[in-house]
């Protein structure tokens, strides 16, 4: 008899150290998990910033391009880019260039192009340099212009 006391003794330390393991097991398993599920959303949240911005200044040299194709003046197009850029951060650092510079004659291509820095992380006490990006737009002459 008291050897069956002992022996249930021994299972029951057993079962709640086996507990116990249990636990810690599924509390690493779950911060594993959890860590991975945040990259994956937080590259989620990124690319799709990623991609927002790009847009925005794609669509900023398009309508920059179209301005200097129907014989606007360079710094007509300057000041359309950068009406269009105002609204994201770091517009303020665009560098924009529209060629061909003067002479521009009908049937012949004008470009825009814009570069623009573009911060990865947005968080508060992070510092990281920018990722410069850069878009090229071309469209045909309309017309004939000297400037």
């Amino acid at each position: 008899m008291a050897g069956e006391t002992t022996l249930s003794k021994f299972w029951c330390s057993l079962s709640v150290l086996d507990l116990k393991l249990r636990r810690s097991q599924a509390m690493l398993e779950f911060a594993i998990v959890i860590s991975l599920l945040f990259l994956l959303i937080m590259g989620i949240i990124v690319f799709g910033r990623l991609f927002a911005f790009i847009q925005i200044v794609s669509n900023a040299a398009r309508e920059g391009a179209r301005v200097g194709a129907v014989c606007k003046s360079d710094e007509e197009v300057i000041a359309t880019v950068k009406e269009r850029l105002a609204r994201i951060p770091g517009s303020d650092q665009a560098q924009i260039i529209v060629s061909p510079a003067g002479q521009r004659v009908a049937g012949q291509p004008i470009s825009v192009t814009v570069r623009i820095p573009f911060k990865v992380l947005w968080l508060p006490g992070v510092t990281n340099q920018p990722q410069w990006i850069t878009v090229t737009q071309t469209m045909t002459m309309e017309c004939t212009r000297s400037f």
